[in-house]
């Protein structure tokens, strides 16, 4: 009796042992059953907006899937990345947000009320943007280098602009300013549009901005490109020049775009951070989302894994606070 009841209770244990490993996937098959939250540091029209609804709709179009998507605007960001950090680790609220967001601010800001690399978990690039030098179409300069000698010959004469202070704008152009040998007023805009506007009227004489706002000035002929921020030409914009073949070989100033990418909570369950990872990769595969994209100047990513994300943060966070600790910027939060 005794050895039956054992075998018994033995089989008993066994049966719930599979039905519990069997409920596993099952449960994780269930993710997501409701709308997912997320969260833009931005408001409505900013880059990390647009991007974050095309996902929106691809989830929608693509999966079924319902993806609310909520502007939490203000103090560069902070607001936004502090409200997705603290919310639950459950993947039903992620965060999209920008490298300006993400690496450059935080480089020069103190006492921000959280870490990027420890309260947040990397799900995909989406994509970026590449960075340009502008001028007014009336400035006597043709190319970058030929600016560089003008303002050289006439130090704190010339203006350069930047979308505000401790933006990725700001920092590389002073870095470049330094390391070109010129001296300018630097005026810092909130945003590019005024600064834009200005430059056509001539108030500004530089200025280093992301293509999504300043390319469609440049090709409407209103403004011109001097050269782009990357080791070589951007496929958005093939006919503007690098830094190197704009008459500047081998200045020391650091190469980078901006980018966006999906991020959610620290601790967001492996499976939901793969499930992401899968969904986003399908959208960066097709030529059609990649044709969206182009659309608002933005280059997508190649698909990748969380951990690309995670390294890209891992290595532009020190850049940036090296170039701001350089260039003596520091931002009191």
């Amino acid at each position: 009796m005794t050895h039956s009841i054992t075998r018994r209770r033995a089989a008993g244990l066994l049966g719930a042992a599979l039905v519990t490993a069997l409920a596993r996937p099952a449960l994780a098959e269930t993710y997501p059953s409701r709308p997912i939250k997320m969260i833009v540091p931005f408001p409505a029209g900013n880059m990390a907006d647009l991007l974050a609804r095309m996902v929106a709709d691809e989830m929608l179009t693509r999966f079924g899937q319902t993806v609310i998507v909520d502007n939490r605007a203000g103090a560069s960001g902070v607001i936004g990345i502090q409200a997705a950090a603290r919310s639950p680790a459950d993947g039903y609220t992620l965060l999209m947000a920008s490298s300006s967001s993400l690496v450059v601010y935080p480089a020069l800001a103190q006492n921000l009320p959280f870490d990027v690399r420890q309260d947040l978990q990397p799900i995909a690039l989406i994509g970026g943007t590449p960075y340009v030098f502008i001028a007014p179409n009336e400035l006597p300069a043709r190319t970058l280098g030929e600016a560089v000698e003008l303002f050289r010959r006439n130090p704190g004469k010339y203006t350069a602009a930047n979308s505000g202070t401790g933006t990725f704008g700001h920092l590389i152009t002073e870095q470049f300013c330094r390391a070109a040998g010129i001296k300018m007023e630097h005026v810092p805009y909130r945003g590019s549009g005024q600064a834009l506007v200005d430059m056509q009227a001539g108030r500004i004489h530089l200025m280093l901005d992301a293509m999504t706002s300043s390319l469609p000035q440049i090709q409407a002929g209103r403004l011109r490109g001097l050269a782009v921020l990357s080791e070589q030409r951007s496929a958005i914009a093939p006919e503007i020049p690098t830094v190197a073949e704009a008459g500047m070989p081998g200045l020391n100033i650091v190469y980078a775009s901006g980018w966006a990418g999906l991020l959610a909570p620290s601790h967001t369950p492996s499976d939901v951070v793969s499930y992401w990872d899968r969904q986003i990769n399908v959208m960066l595969s097709d030529p059609a989302f990649q044709k969206r994209l182009r659309a608002q100047n933005y280059e997508a990513a190649a698909p990748g894994t969380p951990s690309g994300l995670r390294d890209l943060i891992g290595r532009e966070l020190p850049r940036f606070a090296a170039v701001a600790h350089e260039a003596g910027i520091q931002l009191n939060e």
